[in-house]
């Protein structure tokens, strides 16, 4: 059975949430804290985490929903269950394609610094402090990008991938990826093939983000044999009913 995460996330957010409101509450009462002592600052904060905790609580509350729907069997139109060799060649090009986006991020960063170090030298900024700032924000960045790009290839330790596809989304190891609900839009989906001679689904969709979509691309592996079935599959995806 797939457990669905984002329930979890949904109730353990609303839990925590819960009682970080709950103790900004109390704690003015409790130790007898004026408002103007910070009494009423505290009660400010807990009301925006409260609104946060709401905020966080009701998407995964929605996207969990959506989550069950997918895993209903009159929606399901593949399940698949893909071997450790054949998931780890897709998994070597997914993490080539994000390390090399943290590569590119980690360059254009460190040269936007540099170009704003230059003015502010221009402007008359003392020089060697810019120098040290430059080199302790460049070795930062480094830093984090370097971390990022470990962490994705720590992604390439041995595993098994669970596929369940509908005309509206799939999941893949208990992930879900919506491309007809929760306001998002299929942009693009081909069937692809790596050197090594596997074939995946690949899946664009965009979401709604501050005035703007974002884009999400997806790959869910095909099993040996079941080539004919992704395509029929693609077909629902373009044409759901």
């Amino acid at each position: 059975m797939i457990r669905n995460k984002y329930k979890i996330i949904a109730t353990r957010s609303a839990l925590i949430f819960g009682i970080i409101t709950l103790a900004l509450f109390l704690i003015p009462s409790l130790t007898n804290m004026d408002g103007m002592d910070g009494g009423f600052a505290m009660m400010v904060l807990a009301f925006l985490v409260l609104l946060t905790g709401i905020i966080i609580f009701y998407y995964y509350v929605r996207t969990a929903r959506v989550f069950e729907s997918i895993l209903q069997p009159e929606n399901v139109v593949a399940q698949w269950h893909i071997g450790q060799v054949e998931y780890a060649q897709l998994q070597k090009l997914d993490v080539k394609e994000v390390s090399g986006n943290f590569l590119l991020m980690r360059w254009v960063v460190i040269f936007i610094t540099f170009i704003v170090c230059v003015f502010l030298a221009i402007i008359g900024l003392d020089f060697s402090f810019l120098i040290v700032f430059f080199v302790g924000l460049s070795a930062f960045i480094w830093l984090v990008s370097a971390i990022a790009m470990h962490s994705q290839k720590r992604r390439l330790r041995p595993a098994e991938a669970h596929v369940i596809l509908t005309r509206e989304g799939g999941i893949i190891n208990e992930t879900l990826h919506v491309w007809a609900k929760l306001n998002n839009r299929l942009e693009n989906a081909s069937i692809q093939k790596i050197k090594s001679g596997i074939h995946y689904l690949e899946v664009t969709y965009s979401v709604p983000s501050r005035g703007a979509r974002v884009e999400t691309t997806v790959r869910f592996p095909i099993p040996d044999g079941k080539l004919t079935e992704a395509q029929y599959i693609l077909g629902e995806i373009y044409n759901p009913q």
